[in-house]
């Protein structure tokens, strides 16, 4: 391998279907952003394109939460990434594809950030999770 070279990401897995059903999409461009003494702003986009985030706010019963902590400690948190289906974007909407294999609305990802999770009474866990584009 050059020095300087970059391998593609390789996806490893398929985000569980069980868990796809609580998401918030935002969509985001990645900008550099100078700010000047008099006040002034200047941006750059440093991409033409935007990033899609989908964040995962839910609670979540003990097995399906098992599942989720299992799936990221699997991918080393935000190391290895994998494929996640927007199911709004299926074809059919609202399928999935254990095998990967489908391209409508697959997209390569990974985690964003730390695991985090706080338990109640009533054996449901909430989650705060963050999953970004890989681009």
């Amino acid at each position: 391998m050059a020095i300087g070279v970059v391998d593609y990401a390789s996806p490893v897995g398929v985000f569980p279907w069980e868990l796809v059903r609580a998401f918030r999409r935002s969509q985001n461009f990645p900008v550099v952003m100078n700010e000047y003494p008099n006040g002034e702003t200047q941006r750059v986009s440093i991409a033409g394109f935007s990033r899609s985030v989908w964040e995962l706010i839910a609670d979540l019963d003990p097995t399906d939460l098992g599942t989720l902590r299992n799936f990221y400690i699997s991918h080393l948190g935000p190391t290895i990434p994998f494929i996640f289906y927007d199911v709004a974007e299926t074809f059919p909407i609202y399928s999935f594809d254990p095998t990967g294999v489908a391209l409508d609305g697959q997209y390569l990802a990974r985690f964003d950030g730390p695991f985090e999770q706080s338990i109640r009474i009533g054996k449901r866990g909430t989650v705060n999770l963050r999953i970004v584009e890989v681009v």
